[in-house]
């Protein structure tokens, strides 16, 4: 069915018609930061694209807002049907500081002695793999599930000898915690995985004073750093920032990076 030419003035959209038209680069532009972690963790239970499932829910809720039916077209104002209206989603800031959402960039600061994500990057594109999770891992993967998380950002190789030694669920306000420590009786293994929900200080990560080395495998960018003779590796996911510490070689790190995203 053809729109139908409406007169602006008996709707509720009179003065925004005279301002569109008289506007040089007319655009309206809203900005709303909302907490999408329950969806988000919906999207990880059912295995849904997080962000096919935020636009169906801004669309829902445009549907019932009776202005996105009217859209000006030259000197008209128009009524349509069907919903009128192009939502260009920003999935927030996610900052190491902040979650606001935003998974489409990231830059990465690190001083001489610290290591931060201070905003986002871009969100991967799952691999599908098949992988094993190491049988010492198992409460680890557990725990992750019983909360939303997916298992894929548990690796699936880790060093000989190395048992769980201590494991633990953090909620807080705007930052969720898990946080796994391996020992293998003489060196400790520890994993950290930080969810942001809203404002939260950064998780500061001491370093030597070498730049952090940049390894990318499976459509995700991880920094390889050392301190204190062991390296670590620190990536984000999402909402996620995930750091594995404690690792005794260098080979070790990138052997433990390859095995989340096997095949």
């Amino acid at each position: 069915m053809k729109p139908t030419v409406i007169d602006p003035k008996t709707t509720t959209r009179a003065a925004a018609f005279d301002l569109w038209m008289s506007a040089p680069n007319p655009m309206v532009t809203f900005f709303k930061a909302l907490d999408v972690t329950p969806l988000y963790r919906l999207s990880h239970r059912r295995g849904l694209k997080f962000n096919m499932l935020l636009c169906w829910c801004i669309g829902k809720a445009a549907g019932e807002v009776k202005e996105f039916y009217l859209l000006p077209v030259g000197r008209e104002l128009l009524q349509y049907d069907s919903l009128a209206v192009i939502c260009i989603i920003l999935v927030g800031s996610f900052t190491a500081k902040a979650l606001g959402y935003d998974i489409w960039d990231a830059i990465i600061v690190w001083t001489k002695d610290t290591f931060g994500f201070e905003t986002n990057m871009n969100e991967p594109e799952p691999t599908p793999y098949i992988k094993q999770i190491p049988a010492e891992l198992a409460e680890l993967k557990n725990l992750m599930i019983e909360h939303g998380l997916s298992d894929d950002l548990i690796p699936g190789y880790i060093p000989d000898g190395y048992k769980i030694l201590d494991l633990q669920y953090t909620d807080l306000a705007d930052v969720d915690s898990i946080f796994c420590q391996l020992s293998n009786g003489s060196n400790d293994i520890l994993f950290i995985y930080r969810i942001y929900s809203g404002d939260s200080t950064s998780f500061q990560l001491e370093k030597d004073a070498l730049s952090p080395e940049k390894y990318e495998s499976g459509g995700t960018t991880y920094y390889i750093m050392s301190n204190m003779d062991d390296y670590f590796v620190t990536w984000l996911s999402e909402n996620i920032e995930c750091t594995i510490s404690g690792i005794s070689t260098h080979d070790e790190a990138l052997k433990m990076i390859t095995s989340l995203n096997q095949s």
